[in-house]
């Protein structure tokens, strides 16, 4: 699932290149907005809050969407992909833009936007800063029992973090990604070294989490069970999306983050990827 960063890479690039662009032709076909003309309107802005989607015409329109598993948007022509798939099909002039199997869109009065973004936690990515890392914690610590990586996955509490970061910021911290979020010890070091992450991955582009090889997406565990732990050497190993509460597959090192271990290691975090440009822990 594309991540908070993602899309902010995304909205900043819709800003940039097709801000002030009047739509020549339109072609929706996502069943919740078929039949929409927007032709002869205006986009005005573009912006996301967390993992949501806001395109903004001149009508006081809001193209809402959200890209879930499977969504993606192109900016150059898609003829040769099935129509089926081109859910959201504009053609501007300044070049089109393309919405790849978009599994949530909507379009509703640009006043409304509150009501979506209302119910979801502090903005990792929004233009206007970074979010306060107390609050975040406090959020975050708003379920006490709620497990580390569950907790950093609710965009209620926080909006933004997907399982790049809900795993390996568990892991650069030391801890299990199963431990209750109440008995973690120095978790707002943890938040502070997941904000200065995911903002400067948002203003480079690649999603690494490993301080090093800025230039492309690298992870210190996510998508790597049954690989070799980077740091010690042993097997990384997981559960699967069934086996925990939050849905979705995690994968850890069992030698570096041991279920006994309840405080962020700040040490750890410098020394694994201190290199990164966003972390500034101090």
């Amino acid at each position: 699932m594309p991540e908070g960063d993602t899309l902010r890479v995304l909205a900043d690039r819709i800003q940039r290149s097709r801000v002030g662009a009047r739509v020549t032709a339109c072609h929706l076909r996502h069943p919740r907005i078929a039949g929409v003309d927007l032709v002869g309107t205006t986009m005005t802005s573009c912006d996301a809050y967390g993992k949501h989607l806001f395109i903004r015409f001149d009508e006081r329109t809001t193209l809402h969407c959200h890209l879930l598993m499977t969504g993606r948007w192109m900016f150059d022509r898609a003829d040769t992909m099935p129509a089926w798939r081109r859910r959201i099909d504009l053609h501007t002039d300044h070049g089109p833009i393309v919405g790849v199997d978009i599994p949530i869109a909507e379009f509703i009065p640009t006043r409304h936007e509150r009501l979506i973004t209302a119910h979801l936690g502090p903005d990792l990515c929004a233009r206007s800063g970074p979010p306060d890392p107390t609050a975040v914690t406090a959020s975050l610590r708003g379920t006490p029992g709620t497990a580390l990586t569950a907790a950093l996955l609710d965009q209620r509490r926080v909006a933004g973090f997907g399982n790049v970061y809900a795993v390996d910021l568990p892991f650069l911290s030391g801890v299990h990604p199963t431990t209750p979020v109440g008995e973690i010890n120095g978790l707002e070091h943890l938040v502070t070294a997941g904000i200065g992450l995911i903002r400067e991955n948002a203003r480079r582009g690649p999603q690494n989490t490993l301080g090093r090889e800025m230039d492309r997406s690298a992870a210190w565990v996510q998508g790597r069970r049954g690989q070799l732990c980077r740091h010690c050497g042993d097997r990384l190993v997981g559960r699967d999306d069934d086996d925990v509460e939050w849905g979705r597959i995690v994968t850890f090192c069992a030698t570096c983050q041991p279920l006994t271990a309840t405080a962020v290691d700040v040490d750890r975090i410098r020394a694994l990827a201190g290199s990164h440009p966003g972390i500034a822990l101090g």
